[in-house]
């Protein structure tokens, strides 16, 4: 009996005599484009509930991957939250694409230098996948958005104000350096936003 060899794309499985050929092809990942002009709440986990963030040095470098993603996609971030494990941002794209152009590039970076920082390369994905994105569909929604996600630390017993969490917006806005200041969009909710209003329960 002659077998003849498979293509390279394929692998061959002996069932006797017969020769099964089981292609290894494998659709390819859609590009994420999400249409400029909307509101979206973004957010990524680390791989296996791993603490990315463990001491003030991990957030600070986090805070540096986010004002060079900034120089090279200058989108407008509403509130930000960064925790030990995870982050959430809003933001408001100007452009289609522009959101997955800075948060691909924002994971990317931050998980390479990480693993550099952390002498583990090689060990295996920081985050748990792409990033996950949900456009904000009413302005009633958007304010209950802004305010859960600026009061996370409160809710989780972190702080006794909101504003006290050092790796948030709300505490960047009153205290943050220009640097970090400059990433921040105002936006028309500015005047409504305070420790108070982020510390009031949903």
């Amino acid at each position: 009996m002659v077998v003849h060899p498979a293509p390279k794309r394929g692998r061959n499985l002996y069932c006797g005599r017969a020769v099964v050929l089981v292609s290894l092809r494998t659709m390819p990942r859609t590009a994420r484009v999400a249409p400029g002009g909307l509101v979206y709440h973004v957010l990524n986990r680390s791989a296996g509930k791993m603490q990315m963030f463990r001491k003030d040095d991990d957030f600070e470098a986090f805070q540096r991957v986010m004002v060079e993603a900034h120089e090279r996609q200058p989108i407008r971030i509403l509130p930000y939250c960064v925790l030990s494990n995870h982050w959430h941002f809003v933001v408001w794209p100007e452009q289609d694409g522009q959101l997955t152009d800075f948060f691909r590039w924002l994971a990317h970076t931050h998980a390479m230098r990480w693993r550099v920082s952390h002498r583990t390369v090689g060990y295996g994905p920081l985050y748990q996948g792409r990033f996950k994105s949900f456009p904000v569909q009413c302005d009633d929604h958007l304010l209950s958005l802004l305010r859960y996600v600026e009061r996370i630390p409160l809710s989780a017993g972190l702080v006794e104000r909101a504003e006290l969490w050092r790796w948030s917006s709300l505490w960047s806005r009153a205290h943050g350096d220009r640097v970090v200041k400059a990433l921040l969009s105002p936006g028309r909710w500015n005047g409504r936003r305070t420790g108070r209003f982020a510390s009031t329960p949903l």
